[in-house]
């Protein structure tokens, strides 16, 4: 195994009943790929709903590349929803 295959993230799992939709991980990788708020965007936060009232719910889910190995989206997240292994899987 190469170097640089022992420091590429190949993934991490994201649980979504943690994620509370704050954009918080966007506006990092937005910044830390110097990136225009307003154009293209790696990381992506979607709200999906489910079910009728009074039983409605709201789950959000932050899509990415998923391959940053010091991920900023995933150190400034206040409800830590991402996790890893040293592995890279």
């Amino acid at each position: 195994m190469t170097s640089e295959e022992k420091t590429m993230q190949y993934g991490f799992s994201f649980d979504l009943s943690r994620c509370s939709g704050c954009m918080a991980c966007a506006v990092a990788c937005m910044d830390q790929n110097d990136l225009p708020e307003d154009g293209l965007s790696y990381r992506q936060v979607t709200k999906l709903e489910e079910g009728e009232y009074p039983s409605a719910q709201i789950h959000y889910v932050s899509l990415a590349c998923f391959h940053c190995t010091d991920a900023p989206c995933r150190m400034v997240c206040p409800r830590a929803p991402f996790s890893g292994t040293r592995s890279g899987a």
